[in-house]
C-alpha cells in the first residue's frame, strides 16, 4: 500500500511539473531583449585597463544587441480567415497582423540572422577574456586596498554573469529563433510559389511547418487591397539582387 502511495505521489508531482513547463511562457525577442541587464555606465572608469576594457567591449555588445532588434520587423506565417466567407488564406504577416511581402520577411531574417551569429560569436569571445581575467586578477589589482578590491571584483562578476545571460538569450532568442523563422518562411514560400492561390488547402499543411492556432480574421476588402499592395512589393523584392541566390542557398542545407 506504501508503495502504492509512493507511485501515486511521484505521478501527481510529474504531472504538475509538465504541466508547469508547458504552460511556460516562451519570450519573443523584443522581450527577451528587453529583459537583459547590463550594469555598466558607459564611459565609466575603473581605472583597471584590462577590466575597462572588458566593459568598453559589453557596452557595445549591449547596444548592438539591442539596436538589432529594436530595427527588426518580426513576421509569422499566418492562416487568416475571410469574415464574409468564412475562406481561409495563410499568409506572412507582421506583429501587428498585416499581410506583408513574404521575400522581405525572408531577406530579412537572411541578414539578421547573419548579424545575430556573428554577435553570439563576439559575445562569447567577450565572455571567455572576462573569466580569463577573473582567473588572473590578484595579479593586476591592488590588494593594499581590500575595499576597492571588493568593488571591482564585484564588477568583474556582475559583467561576467550578464555577458554570460547575453550570450544565451543571443543564441537561443534570436540566432536560432531567426534560422527558424527563415526556414518557416523559406518553406512557405516554394509551396506559394507553386500553389493555386493563398487559399490553396496545401498551403494550411506546409511540410515540417506548424501553424499557429490564432487564426487572423480580415475582411474580404481588407485581404483584396492588402494582396493587391503586397503584389506589387513581392515584384520588386524578388527581382532585387541577391534574393533568389538566398533563397536558393537554403534550398542546400
Amino acid at each position: 500500500m506504501r508503495k502504492l502511495f509512493v507511485i501515486i505521489a511521484l505521478g501527481l508531482t510529474m504531472t504538475a511539473s509538465a504541466k508547469k513547463e508547458k504552460g511556460k511562457k516562451v519570450l519573443t525577442p523584443t522581450e527577451l531583449v528587453s529583459s537583459l541587464k547590463w550594469s555598466h555606465e558607459a564611459g565609466q572608469k575603473t581605472d583597471v585597463a584590462a577590466l575597462d576594457e572588458i566593459l568598453v567591449a559589453g557596452d557595445s555588445l549591449y547596444a548592438n544587441v539591442q539596436k538589432l532588434v529594436g530595427g527588426m520587423t518580426f513576421y509569422d506565417v499566418k492562416k487568416i480567415a475571410i469574415a464574409e466567407t468564412g475562406d481561409t488564406i495563410v499568409a506572412v504577416v507582421d506583429e501587428q497582423g498585416n499581410i506583408r511581402d513574404r521575400y522581405q520577411a525572408f531577406m530579412q531574417y537572411f541578414q539578421a540572422g547573419k548579424a545575430a551569429a556573428i554577435l553570439s560569436s563576439d559575445i562569447v569571445n567577450v565572455g571567455k577574456e572576462a573569466v580569463d581575467l577573473k582567473d588572473h586578477f590578484k595579479e593586476i589589482v591592488d590588494l593594499k586596498d581590500p575595499l576597492k578590491s571588493l568593488s571591482l571584483v564585484s564588477t568583474l562578476s556582475t559583467a561576467i554573469k550578464q555577458i554570460t545571460n547575453m550570450g544565451k538569450a543571443v543564441k537561443v532568442g534570436l540566432v536560432d529563433n531567426f534560422a527558424a523563422q527563415k526556414s518557416k518562411i523559406r518553406t512557405y514560400i516554394k509551396e506559394a510559389d507553386q500553389a493555386s492561390g493563398l487559399s490553396d488547402p496545401k498551403l494550411r499543411n506546409l511540410p515540417g511547418v506548424t501553424l499557429s492556432d490564432d487564426v487572423l480574421t480580415k475582411s474580404e476588402q481588407e485581404v483584396t487591397a492588402s494582396l493587391e499592395k503586397i503584389k506589387q512589393e513581392e515584384e520588386v523584392t524578388k527581382g532585387g539582387e541577391g534574393i533568389e541566390d538566398m533563397l536558393n542557398a537554403l534550398d542546400s542545407l
